[in-house]
This record gives structure tokens, C-alpha cells and sequence, in this order.
């Protein structure tokens, strides 16, 4: 029997991954990269600690990290390690922003709520109209100001 977290895999394996893909991301599981030779672009699903078999609740993070801004920060902060997490603050020059706050009116933090008979397209729908209108455009922003 389906509960949420298999429906939450489903959500990203067969709806999300692939519509990130068409718009050229890589990744899989939640933590997805836009190839760029200036920034770590990327987006990362965040679940909820409190989430259970019967409901999962996720935010999605966006950043764009100069690389030059990550490897200067590596000297510093050599914990970093190689790679930026789309889930992390980091102390070093960056642009973060949760996707739910990039509505252009009443912008909220946004946790989706998802059960084990949610309407998985629909979802998904909503999601990808979210990075498709909010979240490109600003990522296109910031690697413009590179």
C-alpha cells in the first residue's frame, strides 16, 4: 500500500526530475544542479523532520553561489567541503531564497503538504509553474550579475 513517503519518491522520480531536466538541470532525489561555469545553481527539496507515513511537508531552496565566492570561502571555512548543499547558509557571498517567497505578492515560506492520495500531477503542476515564473527568472538574475 502507497503511503506519503512513496508518494513523495514518486513525486520527484516520475514528475519533478524530468520537468527540471527539460529546462536543463541535472540530479535526481530532491538536489538538482544548472550547469553554469560562474555559480552553483541548484535547487533542494527540503522535507520536514516532523514528517510521517501518513503526510509529508517539504519546502524547496533555490541558490546561486559564485564559484569564485565558494572558493575563497573554502580558505576560510575549509568545512564547506567541495560542493554547496541548495539546503545550506553559508558565511560567504550568496543568494538563497525559499521558491514560496518568490511570489511577487504576499510572499510566504510555502511547505507543501502531501499525502498518500495527492494529486501528484497537479502538485507538480503547481511546482514546476512556480520555477518556471519565479524562480528562473531571479536565477537568470543573479548569474546575469556575475
Amino acid at each position: 500500500m502507497l503511503n506519503a513517503q512513496d508518494a513523495y519518491k514518486l513525486l520527484l522520480n516520475i514528475h519533478i526530475s524530468p520537468a527540471l531536466r527539460a529546462l536543463g538541470f541535472t540530479g535526481s532525489s530532491g538536489k538538482y544542479q544548472l550547469p553554469k561555469d560562474k555559480a552553483f545553481v541548484q535547487i533542494g527539496f527540503q522535507k520536514n523532520k516532523w514528517n510521517s507515513q501518513e503526510e509529508i511537508e517539504f519546502t524547496i531552496n533555490v541558490s546561486v553561489i559564485p564559484k569564485t565566492s565558494w572558493d575563497n570561502g573554502l580558505k576560510k571555512y575549509p568545512w564547506l567541503g567541495k560542493k554547496p548543499s541548495a539546503n545550506g547558509m553559508y558565511p560567504i557571498e550568496m543568494w538563497w531564497e525559499r521558491l514560496g517567497h518568490m511570489e511577487p505578492i504576499g510572499a510566504t515560506v510555502q511547505w507543501w503538504k502531501l499525502k498518500a492520495d495527492t494529486d501528484l500531477e497537479a502538485l507538480a503542476g503547481d511546482i514546476m509553474d512556480k520555477v518556471s515564473k519565479n524562480a528562473l527568472p531571479l536565477i537568470h538574475n543573479q548569474i546575469n550579475k556575475l
